[in-house]
């Protein structure tokens, strides 16, 4: 691209397909960083006014949609009204040790435990309790 003190020679087509050049090999990063790397090596007003205004298409087809918020009229439960649990086993990779553990969810107020019902070796018949 032209230094600051040298005329800009270019069309902005022609800017427009080196801007996508650059940002192709630097990666996709957001368009307020390519701004900011052209004005601090010196690229001409010309050049960072048409990187202001460049869009990337490669960008825009692979954007993920914004998450919505969620809204409901129902009203929420009371803190420690509503309980949600659910209890998953787990064999540890190395080791064999079978572990299963309760997890609970407290839907007012969304506090979060987790405890661990039973721990054995995966070859043993008879489950001990773990405290």
């Amino acid at each position: 691209m032209a230094g600051e003190h040298e005329p800009c020679n270019m069309g902005a087509e022609e800017i427009q397909k080196k801007l996508y050049l650059l940002r192709s090999a630097t990666g996709h990063s957001p368009k307020r960083y390519l701004i900011q790397s052209l004005k601090r090596r010196g690229a001409h007003p010309k050049i960072i006014q048409e990187a202001a205004k460049f869009r990337c298409t490669v960008c825009e087809e692979t954007c993920r949609p914004q998450p919505r918020n969620f809204a409901s009229l129902e009203p929420q439960p009371q803190r420690f009204d509503t309980l949600t649990a659910d209890v998953r086993h787990f064999i540890h990779p190395h080791t064999g040790v079978y572990h299963q553990f309760l997890l609970m969810v407290d839907e007012g107020s969304r506090f979060k435990v987790g405890r661990i019902i039973t721990c054995r070796v995966e070859n043993s018949m008879c489950p001990q309790p773990f405290s």
